[in-house]
């Protein structure tokens, strides 16, 4: 009821305003005649008429304008509220091409990866086509859809091996118009680079095809992959097997506990490396692999729909008919291993530096020392030692292996080539010797092969010194 009324006020407007500026007038002229007397009787009517069309001019330009400004406001805010739409309708279109693409990326893994075309497969993908036309260019599809030919005759060939720059190449072209569509603007990829990374890719499968088919000359036995992986860790001493139903786990023998498994978590089949009690092992891991940590477990799901579309239960009887889900798990378990395998060199350091330090540990870490390591996929992999002595501009001891030597080297937090020399010349070392790019000094060098414990005990030696105060 009260908006109607609003609304009828705000339509006569004007008319409201007319009829309260004329009878305004009127009132103050006969007060002015009969009461104050300012105006005879006979002068009344025509003071009245010119005050009245003096104020139905005001009402009436005074209207004309709040009606313009009205209108103004009306329309300012039409172009605001189309304005908003079209920007909500184009995030819902990125957000549809998005999903589309990738949609169909996978899709079109999927058909290729068993190397095979089926009908089905063909109508799957001639649907998906259909479906990315709503949202793309003539032009772009035509470009897609030259590529997606060459991808499905480089994997779908009747020969086993297949063109492995081709194929990555085909790749980056339906990418490259994926992300004209998305981004709108012309994009200037590094040619080099590009022409770098598919000879990255040449290089590294480089005989891979022929290993393959030397396996599968070897017997017919759908197996034969995992089966030889498992026997591979079993022989070599340091690892037991256990499956528990769909869950395998390789562990280490002896006193650490390091564990590598495989099983259904969350909805989906997932990968995990354990390497306790180092925390950093796991973060190390997620730098390099991404996926998610708990302490010094690191796990993520296996994202390939070969594996992430599995629903539990399902895993062994496709895991046994699939090459290829057999070698993608094997690859996994040898990664794993392999990484385990070069963090017993900084869990070797640590453990051998915790034995010798002794009941001091707790001497050195109520002064503010802590002992961690760093290995990280891009910036290398050290043992450290933090001394927190702010004073001191927070001295740190790093012990790396490079060019063949295990390296003892002393920096600062404060990274000042100054208070580096100052630190130098407190603990009696020399000042010259000062590693020019990132303001260090080498403590000590010795050839690899040395015992972890002679490493380690020039590593106390420095941290005695340093603590010394």
């Amino acid at each position: 009821m009260i908006d109607r009324q609003n609304k009828w006020i705000e339509r006569h407007s004007t008319l409201i305003f007319v009829t309260l500026s004329v009878v305004l007038v009127i009132m103050m002229l006969l007060v002015v005649v009969h009461p104050l007397e300012l105006f005879t009787s006979h002068d009344a009517p025509f003071q009245v008429m010119a005050a009245c069309l003096g104020a139905i001019v005001t009402a009436l330009i005074t209207a004309m304008l709040l009606n313009s400004q009205t209108k103004q406001q009306e329309k300012l805010q039409e172009a605001s509220k189309e304005q908003e739409l079209d920007r909500a309708k184009k995030t819902e279109q990125y957000k549809e091409k998005l999903r589309i693409y990738q949609g169909f990326l996978d899709e079109l893994y999927t058909v290729v990866k068993d190397r095979d075309l089926t009908t089905e497969e063909k109508i799957s993908m001639q649907f998906k086509t259909a479906i990315l036309s709503m949202h793309t260019e003539s032009t772009h599809i035509e470009k897609i859809s030259e590529n997606v030919k060459d991808v499905l005759m480089c994997m779908c060939a009747p020969k086993k091996s297949y063109d492995v720059k081709k194929l990555q190449e085909s790749l980056f072209n339906i990418v490259y118009q994926f992300r004209k569509e998305l981004y709108g603007l012309e994009i200037n990829d590094n040619s080099d680079a590009l022409n770098n990374t598919l000879l990255n890719f040449v290089d590294a499968y480089n005989g891979i095809e022929s290993a393959e088919m030397q396996e599968s000359a070897i017997t017919d036995d759908s197996s034969f992959l995992w089966q030889k992986a498992r026997e591979r860790w079993e022989n070599d001493k340091k690892w037991e097997v256990i499956i528990d139903g769909e869950t395998i786990v390789i562990k280490r023998k002896g006193d650490r506990i390091i564990e590598l498994q495989f099983g259904f978590w969350k909805g989906h089949y997932y990968i995990q490396a354990k390497y306790e009690p180092f925390g950093e092992f796991s973060q190390a891991m997620k730098w390099k692999y991404g996926g998610s940590k708990t302490y010094s477990t690191w796990w993520m799901h296996i994202k390939t729909p070969a594996f992430f579309d599995l629903k539990e239960g399902e895993f062994w009887s496709k895991f046994q008919e699939s090459e290829s889900m057999q070698r993608e798990l094997v690859d996994w378990f040898d990664k794993l291993i392999a990484e385990t395998n070069d963090w017993d060199v900084l869990a070797d350091r640590h453990n051998a530096l915790m034995n010798l330090l002794g009941d001091d540990r707790q001497k050195y870490e109520k002064q503010g020392w802590k002992f961690w390591i760093w290995a990280h996929p891009t910036d290398g992999k050290c043992n450290v030692c933090d001394s927190h002595i702010k004073d001191e501009g927070e001295p740190f001891i790093d012990i790396v292996s490079e060019n063949g030597q295990i390296v003892i080297r002393l920096g600062n937090r404060e990274n000042k080539a100054v208070k580096q020399r100052e630190i130098a010349s407190r603990l009696g070392l020399p000042t010259d010797n000062i590693v020019k790019d990132d303001d260090r000094t080498d403590y000590y060098r010795f050839n690899e092969g040395v015992s972890d414990e002679d490493v380690m005990a020039k590593v106390a030696e420095l941290i005695e010194k340093i603590s010394r105060r």
